[in-house]
């Protein structure tokens, strides 16, 4: 039987596919790519449902199909791997005909191949629709980890018309669901009604949802729980973070010099960037608070070698204060020489030999940083730290329990400008910077670049993207590493119960041993010289020891030591611990900071970071008088997992563009805050889903009192309603009247496969017209008879069970199946 044409379904049908077509080659192919492939399309429903129409069989139309799409690549082939072509067309022309060729080919096999199957087999229909809804939805999705930047003519040209391209993609989709549906609608042979009822359902149902769950968010995967709801005590990383980047060769510190120490290569000190970290002893302490231990395992991300360390600061007289724990670690155990009393001991999660072999190596974007000047840091990486680890547990560094250390950060977030950070470092060495930072998710604690000097809460530019905003100034170093030679280590304003926690390591005597050993290769003039010491120990790391997320030293009681004397591979961490204690063993002041690390590469010319998931990081700082805070990081040479993929441009310059609508002044009451679209339609939405939901109960409601209702009707009742009930039965399964079928001739239509409908049918019309039918069923049919109704029902029910199971079960759940029943 030839499948009818409808004409109007057929052009409905090419418009959408010929859409879809363009959105598969859009960004993929050149405009002749993207010509070829929606013309292709729309021949292709045609070519489809004339071999479905004719009287080819359905392998053969498939067959067809296929070699269209392989003598087109084939063909395409021959045009550029041949002299010929290119002479006669040129060389632009023949690679303009091959990939006409190509994208042309491809669409008109899916589409001819597709369109044919669904016209001789229903069924294959919805494969159709599947087809044209996810090539719509793959240029109208939510690209880079629920931030939608594709097509960027679209999101551009939304963006410049103050309109969240969330919602222009909204509207398309929409429209597109409706095409789809229009379609479904068309190939209903009966009951469109019906189907356009579910569809119309359908729609409200879906924009409910979406206004509940409202745009998608980045994914968070943060083992070094620098992620979560703000006041969080939480803060050590349990898992490997990301592989550190090798560091630019022309930040290469000058540790191999002259000067500098023994190993006199050019190899960078890994992560030699300074950390701006204020000369007192750290950041702010928290008040005596169980720590969350902050040395876990690295869960950070994937570290930026930085160069050579600068550090430039001066020097941190410690402030005295109890600030809120300013993001340090916590530690959990005992505290040295200090006055905090000691914690618990941290959770699990928190131990420094994790089981976990997961990283989070996720680019899903954390915040964006704009930033105010254009500062370009000595390591070329931007480190913003989050927390610092400086008290020693006796088995790991954690976030410290002091309140006179560590107090150069916030613990909370600023609700007031000027946010209070104790220790800021002096401008010696230093550049002053601020910047803006938008949340994209929940953090536990403010961080700023280096060492901060003060923060302030933002008016949120965008609360459907962001959660959070504020901005900070810090002084970052500015002071080339070089530089940094003949700096005392620590802080002349110290105490000596602060020093003695600063220096504080493992009683492992094996530690001492090697970091004397690493140093006493240095010429002797340099080997008093606190950094470079720090620089050979960081070399000597580098060079030896090999960076992998897998390897988590689990099982250890003493992880960082199973490192650096075991197999010598571990991730961020475990580098962070190892050079921290190595440091300490040589009596230099010393602790690990956490938050995120950036190359300045990645900056691309503009004032927008983008900080990843991926990004995280944790890294050794070293304290120098004059200096402060410095980051001196470790980037091993050698690395055994694969780097996290590149920065995504186009994401990367839409959150800035996004998160500059920072109001400048967030105290300045005479413009309200956006009021956000969902505290208005999530009442609506409410309202529209509860209506929804009790229409569906009243139409089962319906449907099973029609089924049961056989139980108590009455004889005169029991033919109308027991052949109702059949009615539904069939329906369930597939089998619905025609337009125009008398009810004989629909049980006539089913006696091979249904022969007790035959009877019910007669009995129902004996009831109704007072018949008995006699030559076909003799003089007693029971059309009065309760039992007889329910054994004919029961006959059917058996005679349905042959029919599959799938398409009676979706008939069950099909709220209006009872609709196509006549």
């Amino acid at each position: 039987m030839k499948p009818k044409l409808r004409v109007g379904s057929l052009l409905l049908r090419a418009l959408a596919v010929s859409v879809a077509a363009m959105c598969v080659a859009w960004g993929v192919a050149p405009a002749a790519g993207i010509a070829s492939a929606t013309v292709a399309a729309v021949a292709g429903v045609i070519l489809g449902q004339l071999l479905a129409r004719s009287r080819l069989r359905l392998p053969v139309s498939v067959a067809i199909a296929l070699l269209l799409g392989i003598a087109s690549f084939f063909i395409a082939g021959l045009v550029t791997g041949y002299e010929s072509v290119p002479r006669a067309i040129g060389t632009g022309g023949a690679i303009r005909l091959a990939i006409v060729l190509r994208f042309g080919g491809a669409a008109l096999a899916a589409v001819t191949m597709l369109r044919a199957l669904a016209a001789r087999r229903p069924s294959a229909l919805v494969l159709e629709l599947s087809a044209i809804a996810g090539a719509i939805a793959y240029v109208f999705a939510a690209h880079r980890e629920g931030i939608i930047s594709r097509p960027l003519w679209l999101s551009d040209w939304a963006w410049e018309r103050g309109i969240d391209p969330v919602h222009v993609f909204l509207v398309l989709g929409g429209v597109a669901v409706v095409i789809l549906g229009l379609l479904l609608v068309a190939e209903a042979e009966e009951r469109r009604g019906s189907a356009a009822a579910v569809l119309a359902i359908l729609a409200v149902l879906g924009v409910v949802l979406v206004i509940w769950i409202g745009p998608p968010k980045p994914e968070v995967d943060d083992r070094l729980n620098l992620t979560g709801p703000s006041d969080s005590a939480s803060a050590s990383a349990s898992a490997a973070p990301g592989p550190p980047p090798s560091p630019p060769s022309s930040a290469t510190p000058d540790a191999g010099d002259p000067d500098g120490g023994a190993q006199p290569q050019n190899q960078q000190p890994d992560g030699g960037q300074t950390d701006g970290g204020s000369d007192d002893g750290g950041q702010q302490q928290q008040p005596q608070q169980p720590p969350p231990d902050g040395g876990s395992d690295d869960g950070g991300s994937q570290q930026q070698p930085p160069q050579q360390p600068d550090g430039g600061g001066d020097d941190g007289g410690q402030s005295q204060s109890q600030q809120p724990d300013g993001g340090q670690s916590d530690g959990g155990g005992q505290q040295d020489a200090g006055d905090g009393g000691a914690p618990p001991p941290p959770p699990a999660s928190e131990e420094l030999n994790t089981d976990s072999e997961e990283s989070n190596q996720s680019p899903s974007p954390m915040a964006v940083v704009l930033l105010e000047s254009d500062y370009s840091p000595p390591s070329e990486v931007y480190y913003f730290r989050q927390e610092a680890w400086s008290q020693w547990n006796g088995t790991k560094l954690v976030r410290t329990t002091r309140a006179d250390v560590d107090l150069d950060g916030l613990d909370i977030f600023p609700t007031s400008p000027g946010g209070p950070v104790l220790d800021v470092v002096d401008l010696a060495g230093r550049e002053k910077v601020s910047a803006q930072v938008a949340l994209l998710v929940d953090h536990t604690r403010p961080f700023a670049l280096e060492s901060p000097v003060s923060f302030r809460p933002l008016r949120n530019p965008n609360p459907a993207r962001f959660i959070r905003a504020y901005s900070f100034e810090a002084h970052a170093q500015s002071i080339p590493y070089k530089e940094l030679r003949g700096h005392n280590a620590g802080n002349p304003k110290w105490s000596p119960e602060v020093l003695a926690y600063y220096t504080q390591s493992t009683d492992d005597p094996r530690f001492a041993e090697l970091a004397k050993s690493i140093v006493s290769r240095l010429p002797e003039k340099q080997r008093l010289d606190p950094f470079v010491q720090a620089v050979s120990v960081k070399l000597y790391l580098d060079d030896n020891y090999k960076y992998s997320r897998k390897e988590t030293h689990s099982g250890t009681d003493n992880p960082t030591g199973d490192f650096l004397f075991g197999n010598k591979v571990g991730y961020c961490v475990h580098f962070a611990h190892a050079a921290v204690l190595l440091w300490r063993s040589l009596g230099l002041p010393a602790r690990v900071g956490t938050g995120y690390a950036v190359e300045e590469k990645n900056r691309q010319g503009g004032s927008t970071i983008l900080l990843r998931g991926s990004d995280a990081h944790a890294w050794p700082e070293l304290y120098l008088e004059g200096a402060g805070w410095v980051v001196i990081d470790v980037t091993p040479h050698e690395t055994l997992d694969e780097t996290p993929p590149p920065v995504d441009d186009d994401l990367q310059r839409m959150l800035g563009e996004m998160a500059r609508q920072l109001p400048p002044d967030p105290t300045d009451t005479r413009s309200e805050p956006p009021t956000d679209p969902r505290t208005w339609l999530e009442p609506i939405g409410l309202f529209a889903l509860l209506t929804i939901l009790a229409m569906f109960g009243l139409l089962y409601i319906a449907k099973l009192w029609r089924r049961a209702v056989l139980l108590w009707a009455g004889p005169d009742a029991l033919p109308r309603v027991g052949y109702r009930a059949s009615l539904d039965l069939l329906s369930e399964a597939g089998f619905a009247r025609s337009a125009g079928e008398s009810r004989e001739a629909f049980a006539e239509r089913l006696r091979p496969r249904l022969p007790s409908f035959e009877k019910l049918t007669a009995m129902h019309l004996a009831g109704q017209l007072g018949g008995s039918n006699e030559p076909t069923f003799g003089d007693d049919l029971g059309v009065r008879k309760r039992s007889a109704w329910k054994e004919q029902i029961r006959a059917l029910r058996h005679e349905l069970d042959g029919t599959p199971f799938w398409r009676r079960l979706l008939g069950f759940l099909n709220p209006l199946s009872f609709f196509r029943s006549r």
